[in-house]
C-alpha cells in the first residue's frame, strides 16, 4: 500500500481449557488490552523482525455467534474506491442472515460511508438485526464506529469517516423479514490533519470532516489568537455532539472537547454555549477508539471592552 507497506488482516483462533476460558472472561477490556500488548512486545521484538509491526493485538473469548457466523456463512464483499468514484452498497429481500462488506481506499485516504436508507427493523429484534460499522476489517468490539438499532435509528442520512484506509460494515438480521433494505455508497477522501494556530478576528472551527461523523482515535490541538493585545475572545459552542462519558465516571473518559482546561462530552443548554476567554485561548479535541458522532462547531471573535 505505497509507502507504508503491506497490512494484513488476520486472527487466530485458540482452544483452551475451561479453567483458563473462564479466568479469561472475568477479566476487564483494560487488563486483556495489557496482556495483549505485554505478550505482542514479547512475540515481535524489534531485534527479531525489523521491517513488522504489529498494529494491533486483542484477545477475547468468543462467546458470541457472530464470530462463527461470519467466518462459517457470512456473505461477503470485497469493495475498493478510487478517489472521485463512489461505490455503492444495495441489500434488497436478502436471503441470508448475515452479510459483511469490507470497505478499500487508496492508503493515503480514509473512507466515508454514508448511510441512506435501512429499512425492516422492530424494536424488539436489536438482538438480531443491526447494521455495524468497524474501524478495521475485522469485528473486534473495541473498533465499532457506530451500531444501528431500534426504533427510528434508519430514517436521518448518517456519514462515517474512517481513521484509516478501510471499514467493515455488517448487517445482521432475521431471515424472516423479506422487506429488509440497505441503501449505502462509500468514497475516498483525503486525510486531513487538525489542529493549527490562528491569529483572527473571527472565524469558526469544527471537528474533523465535520458535519461528517468524526474518525476514532484522533487528538487535535488549537491554539487561537486576538490580532492584537488588549483584545479578548468569545466562542460560542452551536454543536456538539460527542460521546459522552461513561456511566458513573465523574469526568469526561472517552471522547471529549477541552476548551482553557474544561472539558465537555455533552449536550449544552443554550446559557452554557457562550463564554469570554482571554487574549489566547487552547482547544483540544480527543476521541478513542470506539463510537463517533457528529463532533463540535465552534464560531469565536475577538473583542474588546473598551470599544
Amino acid at each position: 500500500e505505497g509507502d507504508t507497506g503491506l497490512r494484513a488482516y488476520y486472527w487466530n483462533m485458540f482452544w483452551a481449557p475451561e479453567d483458563m476460558i473462564s479466568s479469561l472472561k472475568k477479566l476487564t477490556p483494560v487488563e486483556q488490552k495489557e496482556i495483549s500488548s505485554k505478550q505482542a512486545a514479547h512475540m515481535f521484538s524489534p531485534s527479531r523482525e525489523e521491517d513488522f509491526d504489529l498494529v494491533t493485538m486483542e484477545l477475547f473469548v468468543s462467546d458470541s455467534t457472530e464470530y462463527d457466523v461470519m467466518l462459517k456463512s457470512a456473505v461477503s464483499f470485497d469493495l475498493y474506491a478510487k478517489p472521485g468514484n463512489n461505490r455503492t452498497l444495495t441489500l434488497m429481500n436478502p436471503k441470508k442472515s448475515f452479510y459483511q462488506w469490507r470497505l478499500r481506499v487508496p492508503s493515503n485516504y480514509v473512507v466515508r460511508l454514508v448511510v441512506i436508507t435501512l429499512h425492516g427493523v422492530t424494536p424488539e429484534s436489536c438482538a438480531s438485526h443491526h447494521l455495524s460499522a468497524y474501524d478495521f476489517l475485522l469485528p473486534l468490539q473495541n473498533k465499532i464506529i457506530m451500531r444501528w438499532c431500534g426504533p427510528g435509528a434508519w430514517t436521518p442520512v448518517v456519514r462515517l469517516t474512517s481513521s484509516s484506509n478501510v471499514m467493515l460494515l455488517t448487517f445482521s438480521l432475521d431471515r424472516r423479514e423479506e422487506s429488509n433494505v440497505l441503501k449505502a455508497h462509500f468514497q475516498a477522501i483525503p486525510k486531513i490533519m487538525c489542529g493549527g494556530h490562528y491569529i483572527s478576528w473571527n472565524g469558526t472551527l469544527s471537528s474533523p470532516y465535520y458535519p461528517s461523523y468524526y474518525p476514532p482515535n484522533i487528538d487535535c490541538s488549537w491554539i487561537i489568537r486576538a490580532p492584537l493585545p488588549g483584545y479578548k475572545l468569545s466562542l460560542k459552542i452551536l454543536v456538539i455532539q460527542i460521546q459522552e462519558k461513561s456511566p458513573g465516571s465523574s469526568k469526561c473518559d472517552k471522547d471529549w472537547l477541552e476548551i482553557d482546561g474544561v472539558r465537555y462530552c455533552k449536550a449544552l443548554s443554550e446559557n452554557n454555549r457562550n463564554r469570554e476567554y482571554g487574549y489566547s485561548v487552547a482547544i483540544n479535541f480527543h476521541s478513542d477508539e470506539l463510537v463517533t458522532h457528529r463532533g463540535f462547531y465552534i464560531e469565536y471573535k475577538a473583542f474588546s471592552h473598551t470599544d
